[in-house]
Order: structure tokens, then sequence, then C-alpha cells
């Protein structure tokens, strides 16, 4: 197992990082804003954002100049947005972690979907939910 494929695997699986993303995958967001979002203090976002970055899940969207401070606005990148594709070593060596990111973001989908049936009945209500499921097979 590559060193690349445990640390993706403890990106994608941490908590932290899953919130990010999910703030990041609809809003362009500075460290302040999120942390703001988070309740965190901005100093534990910075070693999380830095590792996102180096795995292109996230990118600086743009930089402001406020005095002489840059301030960054980070997006999720659009990769991220649409497609999450796990294989190979993180699966085997994350796999607990991967049961239990699958079933939060099911969860998340039923609450959505159950939003939208209640909804339906307004006229001008559009659809917010669409989950995909693909299972890779093998050929023999």
């Amino acid at each position: 197992m590559t060193d690349d494929s445990l640390d993706v695997g403890k990106i994608i699986f941490d908590s932290k990082t899953h919130k990010i993303l999910n703030h990041l995958n609809n809003d362009e967001l500075s460290i302040k804003e999120l942390a703001e979002r988070l309740d965190e203090p901005p100093s534990n976002l910075y070693y999380p954002i830095k590792k996102l970055l180096e795995f292109d899940l996230i990118k600086v969207n743009r930089e402001v100049r406020k005095k002489n401070i840059i301030e960054r606005y980070y997006k999720c990148n659009s990769k991220y947005k649409n497609l999450l594709s796990i294989e190979g070593d993180i699966i085997e060596y994350h796999y607990d972690d991967l049961i239990k990111t699958v079933m939060l973001e099911i969860n998340k989908s039923f609450k959505n979907l159950q939003n939208d049936i209640q909804y339906k009945k307004l006229s001008n209500y559009e659809s917010t939910v669409e989950f995909s499921f693909v299972e890779k097979k093998n050929k023999v």
C-alpha cells in the first residue's frame, strides 16, 4: 500500500475534513468563515485545508488582499463535487471508515428525499435529491 493511499483515506474519512468538504461543496469560504460555520478555531483548520489542497480535493478560488494579509477563499474542486471514486488500498485499509461514511451519506440522502416528498405538493418545487451507487465488477 502506498503512503498516498493512507493519506487520502485519512482525509476522506476524517469527520473534520468531511465537514469542510461539505461546506466548500456549496460555498466559497475563507478559513475564518469556515471556522465560524464549524465552530472551530481557525488554527485547527490550516492542516486539513493544506491536505485537501495537496490531494486536489479543494482549490483556492480567489485571493483578496486586506491590508498586509492575503485572504484565500476555498471551493471544492469539481472532481469531488459530483463523484468520489474509492478503490484498491483505500478500501482495504479504511473499510470500517468507508462503511460509516457511506451510511451517513445514505441517511442524509434519505432525509433529503423525505423533504422532497413533503414539499412536492408545492407547484414550483424542484427535487433536490439524487442518489447514485455504482458497483465495479471485476472481469474474470
